[in-house]
């Protein structure tokens, strides 16, 4: 097999499955149907759509960058973003999303925040923020793996030539079974995605290690090691999970399953080599502390933590996952219970993918240390160019496991953008649009014009890919003042609609500046900032005023 047909059939595994699944469960053939499969998502099945949710190309191209640069240092990304989810989970056992869980509150975090508030603009100007947000993420999946197939098929061509054909016909498929069969087709595809993704990652990565091991074998021990211990956990936490929720899903804990024993298997390879290595072997202590490499400054590691700390708030594909569960009043507490333990679960699994996926980085750099860290995985693809029939194989992996993490987050981040548009902006000019063919227009419409927007932000952003997801992201930061005030002491509407605005506002100040580069280490930090303090500054004044 030769390796432009391993990228064939890497491209083309996924998208034929997730139309025979799609086609399998059928079409949405209402509003409800279509944005949350009508409130029919079984609790055991939030954990898998969750996890794969998480699990994004973009963490695997940030990642293998900072990674390279900065080493375990970048394992702090992952610990903030576990807490995310620890906070969403505190919210649950407290019974704060109950009208959520039961379906009182049907619609989106938007909806939710202008209720609470009394204010019907909060959920258009919330909802418009959002869909900045949601664009860059969205589009950057598909726009990475485009241009990293296309450049390893001609290498010299600036972008690759088949970049935009494969750029638009990413979006074309997961256009089709998103529009067919909406929300519950989404979910439907994720258990799948999830065990491609992972499965085929584990065992590209295994290869990796064991390959390592041939020149530096210590190195390469310790890091099997260290994946086969996160790997071990994932494993653990999803079997367990499944006993407490007495349901088993054979697909996840096969593709944990494989992730286990690739690492294993790696480990033990390069267990061996060190024992036939004539060199003095390296030391764990030494291991790590080489590994402490570059320190993200303290602002950035604020951003960092803000950004992925309190994501969790404002993501409305998590807060749509939670509308789409299946219960009542009378199931309330074990609902309460399920998802409880489903989020945690979650908030351990998706950290340890995350993680490995930092030990990824600094695999690479050791295997191509002459590598540049901002293109290091379209270098990976030119030495598995260079690796025969063995590099084929893992080539075919790797870009199988790509593209099923990117169309995960594709049809999530565009269903829940939908639904937010639909919902939160159209209806609330008139109820004529409550209809799955406006729903489908609606989807359709988002795909073309996020694909238009991500092109013209990629230009203005000099194509740096962090500054286009760090900017996406502060501007749902904006959000979080909002949210937590809807939790503990609503406000008034011109209130919120002011501190989003600001929010928005302080993240653009990079580019007013001309700096794009700082966009992630200080964007999260101003949204936040200018969003809380305008919040509380008019919060106060206007109690003040009606105390008067």
């Amino acid at each position: 097999m030769n390796f432009d047909t391993a990228l064939l059939l890497g491209l083309s595994i996924g998208p034929v499955i997730y139309i025979i699944i799609t086609l399998w469960r059928g079409s949405a053939k209402s509003f409800g149907a279509f944005h949350y499969a009508d409130r029919g998502i079984a609790p055991s099945d939030f954990i898998d759509s969750t996890i794969m949710y998480a699990l994004q190309v973009a963490v695997i191209s940030l990642f293998a960058t900072w990674g390279f640069i900065n080493g375990l240092w970048a394992m702090l990304v992952p610990i903030f973003w576990g807490i995310g989810y620890l906070i969403i989970r505190a919210l649950i056992l407290s019974g704060r999303l109950d009208d959520i869980i039961l379906g009182r509150m049907v619609g989106t975090i938007h909806h939710f925040i202008s209720q609470q508030n009394r204010y019907r603009y909060v959920a258009v100007v919330a909802a418009l923020i959002t869909l900045l947000g949601i664009a860059g993420p969205a589009m950057f999946e598909a726009h990475f793996v485009a241009d990293l197939v296309s450049r390893s098929v001609n290498p010299e061509t600036v972008n690759g030539e088949y970049y935009l054909a494969l750029f638009v016909a990413f979006l074309f498929v997961s256009g089709i079974y998103m529009i067919y069969s909406g929300f519950i087709g989404v979910v439907g595809t994720d258990k799948i995605q999830l065990a491609i993704g992972y499965a085929c990652f584990s065992a590209v990565f295994a290869l990796l290690i064991a390959a390592l091991s041939a020149s530096k074998s210590s190195e390469a021990f310790y890091i099997g090691v260290i994946c086969l211990a996160f790997a071990g956990i994932v494993f653990i936490s999803k079997f367990v999970v499944d006993l407490v929720l007495r349901h088993t899903d054979v697909i996840s804990l096969v593709s944990t399953g494989i992730g286990v024993a690739a690492f294993a298997i790696a480990a033990y390879v390069a267990f061996t080599a060190v024992n036939d290595s004539d060199s003095s072997a390296l030391s764990f202590s030494a291991f790590i502390s080489e590994n402490f490499r570059d320190r993200f400054p303290l602002i950035s590691i604020l951003s960092l933590a803000i950004a992925n700390g309190l994501y969790q708030l404002v993501d409305v594909g998590h807060w749509q996952r939670l509308l789409a569960v299946q219960t009542t009043s009378d199931d309330l507490p074990k609902a309460r219970r399920t998802l409880a333990v489903s989020t945690l679960a979650v908030g351990i699994y998706s950290p340890l993918t995350w993680a490995i996926a930092v030990m990824f980085g600094i695999t690479l750099r050791y295997l191509l240390p002459e590598g540049d860290p901002w293109v290091i995985v379209s270098e990976l693809m030119t030495y598995f160019d260079a690796g025969g029939f063995i590099g084929s194989i893992q080539a075919l992996l790797f870009v199988a496991a790509l593209t099923a993490i990117m169309f995960s987050t594709i049809d999530s981040l565009i269903s829940g953008v939908a639904f937010t548009v639909h919902n939160d902006i159209l209806l609330q000019f008139s109820d004529k649009f409550r209809s799955v063919t406006w729903a489908k227009i609606v989807t359709a419409f988002l795909l073309i014009g996020m694909f238009y927007y991500y092109l013209f932000m990629r230009n203005k952003t000099g194509a740096q890919f962090d500054a286009i997801l760090y900017f996406s992201w502060s501007c749902q930061i904006a959000l979080v003042p909002a949210v937590i005030s809807t939790f503990v002491r609503p406000s008034s509407g011109p209130v919120i609609v002011a501190s989003m605005i600001a929010g928005c506002a302080a993240a653009t100040w990079p580019f007013i500046q001309g700096n794009p580069a700082a966009v992630f280490e200080v964007s999260p930090t101003f949204a936040l900032a200018a969003s809380a303090i305008v919040f509380i500054v008019l919060d106060s004044a206007q109690r003040i005023m009606s105390r008067a």
